[in-house]
């Protein structure tokens, strides 16, 4: 069986109220940012929890990228082994980068010493 349409096509008719949005709308979840983007005002502030993950992130983030700066410094220096030799976790680390490495496109098209390069024509 069918449900009955309204039939009023009249444009002067009071709009329908979706009762299940405005329950949703009350019921959502206050206070859960943790970033906001800049120069837009919330009017939800953070609780203590949020602030301190935040925080926590923004230091993960930092260390993370002070590990990435550094490992960069030693792929460009002459101690890379030595390093890799005295810490798991930089070996581990090279160990994902070479196997990313490995399965980029265009990563077998680097020529060795004394070669051609593939797209260049042969020199006579």
């Amino acid at each position: 069986m069918s449900t009955p349409t309204p039939t009023s096509d009249d444009a002067t008719a009071a709009p329908a109220t979706d009762e299940a949005g405005a329950a949703h709308q009350a019921a959502a979840p206050q206070g859960h940012l943790i970033f906001r983007r800049p120069g837009v005002a919330h009017p939800v502030t953070a609780n203590a929890r949020d602030t301190a993950r935040r925080e926590w992130l923004l230091d993960h983030l930092t260390r993370r990228q002070a590990r990435r700066d550094a490992t960069v410094a030693l792929v460009r220096s002459r101690h890379l082994p030595d390093a890799a030799a005295a810490d798991p976790q930089l070996q581990s680390e090279l160990s994902r980068l070479m196997a990313f490495l490995r399965q980029s496109p265009g990563a077998g098209d680097t020529p060795a010493d004394g070669e051609a390069p593939r797209h260049a024509p042969p020199s006579a």
